[in-house]
């Protein structure tokens, strides 16, 4: 197993000690923390009718900047998303594979990025118009606040949304100011960021390097991110962003079997190592957002993105075993909000249309041993999409609230085969939804809110997941069929005496035609996907924050799921009650946080995961495990000049456990370990100006 060296850690412990004590010899004024003493209700945005989370009959779940940012290795959105019950995260350090994420069993269809959840940044789509998510250009760095909306609401966003992750930069709460921040730690990893950033502006410039924990699991890159405002707030603004992209390098270990992990967790799979898998990306983004607000009662958004991006592709086999994809999509949004009165009710209309249009021109050339061989795919596939939708938020009296939706949209994708051999297999797929959402909440009292909501969600298969078919054809998968869910939920939450927060949440999902990847053994390494018949999707959340004393927090978020195959048929095999695989049925996660007030903060993080399957067959698990985290640091002023040193432990129980299970690999390869204990540290330095 690697170590970090001594000198580096040596060094990070005595600049923070020294740093601690240099600022308490100053007299100037310690930086404080955004560390409230009573709780308030926070706005959401993601519902896109604005609201009080705490009056939203849906569940959904905010975190600030402290939780996202402070003392965190800023690797990936893992980190943040703990408090959060309902959602379960793996595969944070396989960067060639990308997060996978799920909410109430959404989502792990996922052989690499993010399925079935919609991720927003500043309200625009970061998800693409068939439905898949990479977060391999995301500086968190950036990031102030994280929404999460848990359950399926297609009447909001269509295609793919089992889920909402919505990120926001809040540009327009900085004050100018410059700042770099440094890390350093276990495995290589290095991290630089540049940024500079005023009331309408902010540039941002970052490098991420590290070696992996695994042989054959490096990865490094670059990001930058300018923000722009323009315009008036009181009338009318433009948001625009511009997000740029370059990874040279992103290995893939590989997934290993049981007897593999025990005999050394760091290896690859030699097949990985052999075949050089991995990826190269290359990619740019222009997002804009104008805003019009003639009056309080009345609010129009028009939104738009255009992306283009660059992916090479390195697979474990031969025959078509190096992909070069070359994408570019754009989406327009059109919103229309409206104040009214109906009948003597406070009502919130929203109306809007959503455009998508997506390209993807996919090769696939043989893998001659890291060398480019022979064509042997080349297909033009396109993805074109509109939906219109209608909401409304109705305040009925003082103590009861509705909220419901409707949405239709309409799918075709076409693919076109560029071989002459293959022209045969060009054709489309039509796909459409109708989709509704209703919701109603009690305002028992002021420290209790009563909820209940219906809604239906559907997601397409991605391109990806219809370009690879297993007759080893060109064309599209006849055989896939859009994926269906109805949802019902209720719960309550509320706020007690201003200082504890809590949310208690009840959930069952019927899912249809579930979209299931899977492995053939002449392949291993090549996704291919198929629909299950039925499954159910049940579940338990509960969460708990709160202020214990001035300067001390807690969080806790629990979940208890049942995830199974109610009707599943393949080939001679019956997998009916089985549960479905990559789930575990209970995990808990607790964090305390404690700042002082000249400065000092830390943060204990612990973490204990339940027991999951890796197949549909329910044939092998990952065990249950338990993890700890611990992050400190200070934050002091000398004039103008705020200094953060700080430092993280990971893993200090030092757990072998999996942090990635591959579904269905073929082999019995299903398990890529995480890091054991390890060490990192760094600096952050910003300068008013």
């Amino acid at each position: 197993m690697k170590k970090t060296s001594i000198p580096v850690s040596a060094f990070l412990l005595v600049t923070i000690m020294v740093c601690g004590i240099f600022a308490q010899t100053m007299n100037k004024a310690p930086a404080p923390d955004s560390v409230l003493y009573e709780l308030t209700p926070i706005v959401v945005t993601a519902m896109r009718i604005p609201q009080s989370q705490i009056d939203a009959p849906y569940a959904l779940t905010p975190l600030d900047a402290v939780t996202i940012q402070q003392a965190r290795r800023q690797l990936s959105l893992k980190e943040s998303l703990g408090t959060v019950p309902g959602l379960f995260v793996l595969n944070a350090n396989n960067f060639a594979q990308d997060l996978r994420l799920a909410i109430r069993g959404f989502g792990t269809r996922a052989a690499f990025g993010i399925r079935g959840i919609k991720i927003l940044i500043d309200g625009i789509p970061e998800t693409t118009p068939d439905g898949q998510t990479q977060l391999d250009n995301l500086d968190m760095g950036l990031i102030q606040k994280i929404e999460v909306i848990r359950g399926p609401v297609s009447a909001l966003y269509g295609n793919a949304a089992g889920g909402v992750v919505s990120l926001s930069s809040e540009i327009g709460n900085l004050y100018p100011h410059a700042g770099i921040r440094m890390a350093t730690g276990a495995f290589g990893y290095n991290q630089a960021q540049i940024q500079y950033g005023q009331q309408n502006l902010l540039l941002s410039l970052v490098h991420n390097r590290i070696d992996g924990f695994r042989k054959h699991s490096a990865m490094r890159n670059y990001l930058f991110n300018s923000l722009f405002k323009f315009g008036s707030d009181s009338t009318w603004k433009i948001n625009a962003r511009i997000n740029v992209e370059y990874s040279p390098q992103a290995q893939d270990a590989g997934g290993l079997n049981r007897a593999q992990v025990d005999e050394d967790p760091t290896q690859a799979n030699i097949t990985n190592v052999y075949y050089n898998a991995g990826e190269e990306v290359l990619q740019g983004r222009l997002g804009i957002l104008y805003i019009s607000q003639p009056d309080s009662n009345n609010e129009f958004r028009l939104s738009g993105n255009c992306t283009r991006r660059i992916f090479d592709n390195r697979l474990t086999f031969t025959e078509g075993g190096i992909v070069h994809l070359d994408r570019y999509y754009t989406m327009l949004s059109a919103v229309y909000n409206r104040l009214e009165k109906r009948l003597r009710l406070p009502m919130q209309i929203q109306t809007g249309l959503d455009l998508a249009y997506q390209h993807d021109h996919r090769k696939r050339y043989d893998n001659m041993n890291d060398i480019q061989g022979d064509l042997r795919f080349d297909q033009i596939e396109k993805y074109m999409s509109l939906g219109i939708f209608l909401q409304n938020r109705i305040v009925l009296n003082s103590f009861l609230k509705m909220q419901f939706g409707l949405r239709f949209d309409q799918i075709r994708i076409t693919a076109d085969h560029q071989l002459e051999r293959d022209s045969d297999y060009s054709g489309h797929r039509d796909y459409y939804g109708f989709n509704g959402m209703g919701g109603i909440l009690f305002d028992i009292s002021s420290g209790m809110k009563i909820y209940t909501n219906i809604s239906s969600g559907f997601d397409t298969p991605a391109l990806i997941e219809l370009s690879t078919n297993p007759a080893g054809t060109g064309g599209l998968n006849p055989y896939l069929n859009a994926q269906r869910s109805l949802s019902i939920g209720a719960g309550l939450k509320g706020i007690l005496s201003d200082r504890f927060q809590y949310e208690l949440s009840l959930f069952t999902i019927d899912v249809r035609d579930e979209l299931i990847p899977y492995e053939l053994p002449e392949t291993p390494g090549r996704t291919y996907y198929k629909n299950a018949g039925k499954s159910r999707h049940r579940g338990l959340e509960f969460g708990l924050n709160g202020i214990i004393l001035r300067g001390l927090t807690f969080s806790l978020a629990y979940t208890a799921g049942s995830y199974r195959y109610t009707a599943y048929r393949t080939g001679e095999s019956d997998f009916s009650g089985k549960r479905i695989p990559g789930l575990p049925e209970q995990y808990v996660f607790g964090e305390i946080y404690y700042v002082h007030p000249v400065g000092f903060f830390t943060r204990l993080e612990l973490n204990a995961t339940g027991k999951l399957y890796t197949d549909d067959a329910n044939s092998a698990t990952e065990n249950a495990y338990f993890t700890a985290h611990i992050q400190a640091g200070y934050r002091f002023l000398i004039g103008r000049l705020k200094t953060e040193p700080f430092i993280g432990l990971n893993n200090m129980t030092n757990r072998q456990y999996s942090d990635n299970i591959r579904i269905n690999a073929a082999g019995g390869r299903f398990y890529e370990p995480a890091p054991g204990f390890n060490l990192y540290g760094g600096v952050k330095i910003e300068w008013t100006l």
